[in-house]
Parts: structure tokens; sequence; C-alpha cells
């Protein structure tokens, strides 16, 4: 059965969102606040999926899902907000989450097709696209973690509809990491076009 984990302070919220996924056979576990997150018995609770609300009365979303991922890597989390801004949704992409649902949940059928989706797609299964990508374009991934890490940040981003910067020094691969992310999302059917801006006269 599919454990998953709801973090909501509006109790509305919190019993809805149980009752529709308990009604498709999950297991679900519901906490009000920051303060009943940390009493959670990681090691006796195992979540494959989490969804967590930004803001919390008495704590960060952001700040407790980086502490279910360390707790749990494997579980899958979305980022739950209805202060949606490019800067928040890169910032949960970074700490861990697969993905963020806007606030109020204006379709209810596309709700649960994001944590269904959510759950079919494993981790060996998104690796292995990762690892085609990068084949495909050239990109080097070694046993580095913080280079994986990267990489894997940036297959997320390459999903959302958001405008990204890649700073580094000459020779650390900015432009190939830039295909990466071009090949990985829905805009890849149109030309990568590099411009080497420092060859550009004033």
């Amino acid at each position: 059965m599919t454990n998953l984990l709801i973090v909501d302070d509006e109790i509305e919220v919190g019993n809805f969102l149980s009752h529709l996924f308990k009604s498709k056979g999950y297991n679900v576990k519901v906490v009000n606040s920051g303060k009943e997150f940390s009493k959670i018995d990681f090691s006796k609770s195992n979540f494959h999926a989490a969804m967590i609300d930004l803001k919390l009365a008495d704590a960060d979303g952001l700040t407790l899902l980086k502490d279910l991922k360390k707790q749990q890597p494997r579980c899958k989390a979305v980022i739950m907000t209805g202060y949606s801004t490019i800067h928040t949704e890169v910032e949960a992409i970074k700490s861990g989450a697969s993905d963020y649902i806007e606030k109020p949940f204006d379709d209810i059928d596309l709700l649960e097709k994001q944590i269904d989706q959510l759950l079919i797609s494993t981790g060996s299964t998104s690796q292995q696209l990762i690892n085609d990508l990068a084949n495909k374009i050239g990109l080097i991934i070694g046993k580095n973690p913080e280079m994986n890490q990267l990489i894997e940040t940036a297959y997320k981003v390459a999903g959302k509809n958001v405008i990204v910067l890649i700073e580094g020094e000459t020779g650390t691969g900015k432009e190939v990491l830039a295909r990466f992310i071009h090949e990985a999302s829905q805009r890849n059917i149109e030309p990568f076009i590099g411009v080497n801006c420092g060859a550009i006269t004033e």
C-alpha cells in the first residue's frame, strides 16, 4: 500500500486531501503543524510520497522538505503553495521537491494525476533518462556527488517554465549543461542556439 504524508496547517485542506487519496487506496497520514511533523518517527513510518504546504504557521515548508529528504531520500515530495513565484519554484526543486502544486486546487483530476505520476516515475527510470540525455549531448556524468546533484537539479528544472541562469568560470561546461536542460525540456523540438557573449563587440 502507498503511504502518503500530508503536511498542511489548514485542517480543511488536510481532511480533503486525506479523504481524496484514501478513496484511491492510499494510506494517509496528516499533520497540521511543524511541531506535529517533528514528532513523526521516520524509523517506523516509511512514506512513498509527501505533500507539504510551503508556509505553515509555525514552520517553513522547505525546511520540513529538507528534513524529510534527509530522513527518507527516496520519498517523492511536492510543495503546495498559494504564493507561487519562479523563485519559490526553483527553491523547492533545489530543496528536493519533485513538483509543486498551486492552491487552491481548481482541477482535482489534475491533482490526482500529478500524485499518481509522481509515484509511477521511479528513481531508476529518471536516472536512466538523465544518463541517456547526457550521453546524447556529450555530458560526462562521473561519481562526484555534487556534480550528480547539479545534473539532477538541472533535469528537474528543465520540466518547469522558468528562466535558468548558469554561472561559472570559463571551461566549466556551462553551455553543455544548458544544452542538457534544453534537451530535457519540452522545447527540445526547437533548435538550441549558443551565443558567445564575450565575442560580441560593443
